[in-house]
């Protein structure tokens, strides 16, 4: 009798992490991935800052970063849970702890996931919280301690802009296009070989095709 082999859980909120580091230096942006905040295995999965000097990126979804961001990013594998929201509030606490930031610096949280479930609706209505839509799947809130922006890139537009987040969509019509438009912009650039690598760990069967 043989055993059976549980499947390999890709970790696709590492990959997202490894390649925002890359995308976003294109605009002049520092990224950490996976900022540990304790000895305990917590950690968020990107922490961005704008250097002095560099302007906010021209882009419909970048343009909204503040000087220091911490993004929680969730996917279709590991969807948004009961007790996240109070993780993502306690790691932009400890950011002015591991950052050095001046107290009165403003870290604005963004959780970036395909759609808001019932686990993140539950958590704003806990808080009091009401979203402002700025354009479809990008909305902006007041939490009564820092600004929060909520991405749902399941219902992001034009792929031009996006396939950044839609690479990690399941959809195949939408996964399709984010790709050939991921290589097409990415062609002449250095990072069209880590561009290739992350899809080769998350959609292996798609780039083969």
């Amino acid at each position: 009798m043989t055993e059976s082999k549980t499947p390999t859980k890709t970790k696709w909120d590492h990959y997202f992490s490894q390649w925002m580091v890359h995308r976003l230096a294109q605009f002049g942006l520092i990224g950490e991935a996976h900022p540990r905040f304790s000895e305990l295995p917590y950690e968020a999965d990107l922490f961005v800052c704008i250097p002095d000097g560099v302007t906010t990126p021209n882009h419909p979804l970048w343009k909204h970063l503040s000087c220091y961001t911490l993004i929680e990013f969730k996917s279709m594998h590991d969807p948004f849970k009961v007790r996240d929201f109070e993780k993502v509030c306690a790691y932009v606490a400890m950011s002015y702890e591991k950052y050095t930031l001046p107290l009165d610096a403003q870290v604005t949280a963004w959780i970036i996931l395909p759609y808001i479930n019932i686990h993140l609706e539950a958590a704003l209505e806990r808080h009091h919280i009401v979203l402002t839509q700025l354009q479809t799947g990008i909305h902006q809130a007041n939490h009564p301690f820092f600004p929060l922006m909520i991405v749902e890139y399941g219902l992001l537009g034009q792929v031009h802009d996006f396939f950044d987040l839609q690479i990690f969509l399941n959809k195949e019509s939408i996964l399709d296009s984010a790709i050939k438009e991921g290589f097409e912009q990415l062609k002449a650039t250095f990072l069209l070989e880590e561009f290739v690598k992350i899809l080769m760990m998350i959609h292996p069967k798609e780039v083969l095709r």
